[in-house]
């Protein structure tokens, strides 16, 4: 299964950012380093839904 990350920045003339992983540890691992990087509206779209970032960080659980 892929699992689908996109955010997007706040700033002005920045966009958005789409990338493709095949586990779910994955995609919270890409998810959470770009809200440390200062992205917003980080989702994770896998398994039939889509995770917003306060759900896939609940869900999803510790990439550790």
């Amino acid at each position: 299964m892929t699992f689908i990350v996109q955010a997007t920045s706040n700033k002005p003339g920045e966009g958005s950012f789409t990338v493709s992983k095949a586990t779910g540890k994955d995609a919270l691992e890409t998810a959470v380093g770009l809200l440390g990087q200062g992205l917003s509206s980080v989702t994770i779209t896998g398994d039939g839904r889509v995770y917003s970032t306060v759900e896939f960080s609940k869900t999803m659980g510790d990439p550790n």
